[in-house]
Formats: structure tokens, sequence, C-alpha cells
């Protein structure tokens, strides 16, 4: 499926809306993370230090999930100029599942609500659940591992 002309425009301006927010929050939020440790080095009472520790973990995760989308959005945008470049029968490649084997079109709606979105309903659905599934695995093998380390009569 060939996204109509009107639709890529409309996307690439949704992409560079949401581009400009996440990268003016990264900014925000790094300025914040510079100011608390100059905070946390002074020292205050343990549970002032232990709450902006808290916060400071929180902003960086934070930080790191936008940048995931700033370049997905990136890259969302370079396939929409290069569809926006190619002849009306030319090959599209915006709207299309990255999953491999997959290449079925991602749905209108989907795109219109994460206009980054770069796996269609179905491979998205599979790739959470695959995560889950590892991070149980993960969580179990964890769990066994401290059960082992701990010896034996003594409590955790």
């Amino acid at each position: 499926m060939r996204w109509p002309r009107e639709f890529l425009l409309k996307q690439s301006v949704l992409l560079v809306d949401q581009l400009r927010k996440h990268e003016n929050w990264n900014k925000q939020t790094q300025k914040r993370l510079r100011n608390t440790e100059g905070i946390t080095a002074v020292g205050s009472n343990e549970a002032d230090c232990a709450q902006i520790s808290a916060d400071t973990e929180v902003d960086r995760i934070s930080i790191e999930c936008s940048t995931q989308i700033i370049l997905k959005i990136h890259a969302a945008l370079e396939l929409i100029s290069v569809d926006l470049k190619q002849k009306p029968k030319g090959n599209h490649y915006y709207g299309l599942c990255l999953s491999d084997g997959c290449e079925s079109a991602i749905c209108t709606k989907r795109l219109t609500a994460i206009p980054w979105a770069d796996l269609c309903l179905r491979c998205q659905d599979q790739n959470e659940k695959t995560n889950q599934l590892n991070k149980r695995f993960s969580h179990k093998e964890r769990r066994i591992v401290n059960s082992r380390s701990v010896a034996p009569g003594t409590r955790t």
C-alpha cells in the first residue's frame, strides 16, 4: 500500500512536533540531573538523598526511553522523505512492518496514534509477549540464584 502524499506530509508534521517535544524534554531533564548532582554532593539528611537518588534514576531511565523514541522518529522521517521523493509507482517504505519476514502495512489508525511505529499490531503483540517471557525467565533465574546463595537454614 502506498500512502497518499497528504498523509505522508501530515505524518511528517506530527513527527517533527513530537521530535521537538522529546528533544526539549530531554534538555530540561538533563539540566535537572546536572543540578541534582550538586545537591547530592553537598548532602543533607538520608531520606532526602534517597529521594533525590530515586528521582535521578527515574530521570535517567526516562531520558533513555525518550532517546529511543527520538531515534525512531528520525528513522520514520527518513522513510517519509524517501517515499515523498519516489515516483508514484515506486517502492514505499514508511508504514511497513520492520519485523523479519513480515513487511505488511501498518494500519492507518496505528500510524496516526504512533507516527513512529515500526511494527504492525501482530508483530508488536508478539514482541511484547516475547519480552514478558524473557522478563519472567530472568526474574525466576535471579530468584534461583539468590536462593542458592543463601546458606541452608538461614532467612533472607
